[in-house]
């Protein structure tokens, strides 16, 4: 429903024709934004007629809910379904190939119906992949069947001698998102062989995944075969991988987090395999959830059953990284359950049963994790989430007491600079002493606490997230230039929310949920990755090439960095797109390895 549908343009009175109506009548709204008010419902009786039903009188809330949120996809849908001009011109022109294939860039904007203009500029281009010999580098093609019925076709990827290594296909499926776009985004694995059915005057993207250590060093030709089965024809695109002599080195390794937490279902069904995922695509920082940690009683006692939660948790994440423990409080007064009353009433002297309680409970950690080999210095105490305002004073009153009880013990905070409540380095000045990670959201690390955060002496992370719906983000734009901004602001590390939020329903639907979908991987037989997934890790590995080129480079001449430098800025920050990316990242890799 638009504005134009308002009756009243001014204030935004929506008539809703009734037909017929139970005693209790259900509306359910669907709303495209941030914020809905609704204040004021009038109902009208009338003796106007105004049609049939249009289908069952439903009673039940949920029966209700799942019918609206049918008709909405079905509308959703139905709108995405138009015909293109292009696609129609380039099916009825009379020397277009049956089947077409183009180089895709992969952070690039995919589209179902590319214009002809762009094929023309694209096809038969061979697809380039350039990185380090430790590096997993993505491309991706496109194949439009340009009949009027559908096909199906196999893939391979041909070396000129033997049969390439270190190389995973996979689709490119679109997925509704919930601003009623298609994302293409979801990466389910093609196996050699496989039939794929290709619609017909649409494209079918595919994702190519190198391991480029098996092609180390110079420059290998490949061929990718696409293969009709209905008259057995064969179309090619070239492959092209170039591995430069240089090696990323492990220490310049940044920082990753994106609050996974293991009760995230169904991504966390198994646990392993999401760890293995997260920890391959760069993660080592890991949240574990409030309802998994004992939390601090005044009577210096904790819940047994949250300690072996803790436990057996914590054990997941054992000499995989660091640990936050999201102890979740709220340290508002005015809006607490008083269960924290006894940590915030202090007035800066001395409270030995506060202390004591506070004590045991530390050393209790301390010594629990100790036993799965967490030592001090690879967890953190994580006590409120994106403090500002009152929180921020508050959170310095707990944290002066930690540190007075046990002064290694870590601290981390988030701090945020909302529109309504606007955060200053001076609020953070006070807490400086006793925060030893801090991590703000990037607008304000990069705005208003710029000046604080790029004097603290000690780590300092950004995080940033998406709008709603996060399916619709820039894989290129937000996921994998957040790296490229952090380095530029001197922080060593990155993070967003999230990898695994669903709200416990499918990854494949955004409209199943209270709100969309945050995670950036779908449930399957195993974890499906996604392109935004792929964008980060691959930012991670841009973050350690950044860190090399200006640390560990004995050919880069002064003048020449402090140029590079300025490109690097101008490229994190302003709207660019993938050739830019690759200009850069060779040239910092002929300064690194100019063989």
């Amino acid at each position: 429903m638009q504005a134009s549908t308002f009756t009243d343009a001014t204030s935004h009175w929506v008539t809703l024709e009734i037909v017929q109506s139970s005693p209790i009548l259900m509306v359910v709204i669907h709303a495209n934004g941030d914020y809905m008010f609704l204040d004021e419902i009038l109902w009208r009786p009338t003796t106007t007629q105004y049609g049939t039903l249009a289908g069952t009188i439903m009673g039940d809330k949920k029966a209700v809910t799942e019918d609206s949120l049918k008709r909405l996809r079905s509308t959703l849908l139905h709108t995405l379904e138009t015909d293109n001009s292009d696609n129609l011109q380039l099916a009825q022109t009379s020397n277009a190939e049956p089947f077409i294939l183009w180089d895709q860039p992969p952070w690039d904007n995919f589209k179902l119906h590319p214009t002809l203009d762009e094929l023309k500029a694209r096809r038969g281009l061979p697809i380039k992949i350039l990185g380090t010999k430790n590096e997993l580098e993505s491309a991706s093609f496109g194949i439009l069947n340009t009949k009027t019925e559908s096909g199906h076709v196999t893939i391979a990827i041909r070396g000129k001698k033997a049969s390439p290594v270190g190389l995973r296909l996979r689709a490119v499926v679109g997925v509704l998102a919930a601003d009623g776009t298609i994302a293409l985004d979801a990466l389910p694995s093609v196996t050699e062989g496989q039939v794929i059915p290709v619609s017909a005057k649409q494209a079918a993207y595919f994702w190519i995944t190198a391991d480029l250590s098996k092609y180390c060093c110079g420059n290998t030709e490949l061929t990718i075969v696409v293969k009709e089965l209905k008259d057995g024809a064969e179309y090619k695109l070239p492959l092209h991988l170039t591995v430069a002599n240089y090696a990323l080195p492990s220490s310049k390794q940044p920082h990753a987090i994106n609050w996974g937490y293991t009760n995230d279902k169904p991504i966390w069904s198994n646990p392993q395999e999401a760890l293995d995922d997260l920890v391959s695509h760069g993660v080592n920082v890991f949240v574990i959830h409030p309802s998994n940690i004992p939390q601090p009683m005044l009577s210096g006692s904790w819940d047994a059953k949250m300690l072996e939660k803790l436990l057996s948790t914590a054990k997941v994440f054992k000499n995989r990284g660091m640990l936050l423990l999201y102890l979740g409080w709220n340290l508002d007064r005015a809006t607490n359950d008083n269960r924290l009353d006894w940590l915030l009433d202090h007035t800066g002297g001395t409270d030995n049963r506060r202390d004591q309680a506070l004590q045991r409970w530390l050393t209790m950690l301390t010594k629990e994790l100790g036993s799965l080999g967490f030592d001090k210095s690879d967890w953190a105490l994580y006590p409120v989430d994106e403090p500002h305002g009152n929180n921020l004073q508050a959170l310095r009153g707990v944290a002066t007491l930690i540190k007075r009880v046990d002064p290694s013990i870590q601290i981390y905070a988030n701090p945020t600079s909302p529109s309504n409540g606007r955060t200053t380095p001076a609020d953070l000045e006070p807490l400086r002493p006793y925060i030893n990670i801090w991590q703000p959201d990037l607008a304000f690390a990069a705005g208003d606490g710029k000046s604080f955060f790029q004097t603290l002496s000690k780590p300092w992370w950004i995080y940033s997230n998406p709008s709603s719906p996060a399916k619709s983000a820039s894989p290129f734009n937000h996921y994998r230039k957040m790296a490229w901004k952090a380095w530029t602001l001197g922080s060593s590390g990155v993070g967003f929310w999230s990898y695994s939020d669903t709200q416990g329903s499918s990854a494949w639907d955004d409209l199943d949920g209270s709100r969309p979908d945050w995670a950036v991987v779908y449930e399957g037989q195993s974890i499906i990755s996604s392109r935004r997934w792929e964008a980060f890790s691959e930012g991670l590995e841009d973050f350690r090439l950044l860190q090399a080129a200006f640390t560990e480079n004995p050919r880069g001449l002064k003048s020449e960095l402090e140029n590079l430098r300025k490109e690097i800025e101008q490229f994190a920050w302003t709207p660019s797109s993938q050739p830019t990316l690759q200009k850069l990242r060779l040239r910092i890799l002929t300064l690194m390895a100019p063989d």
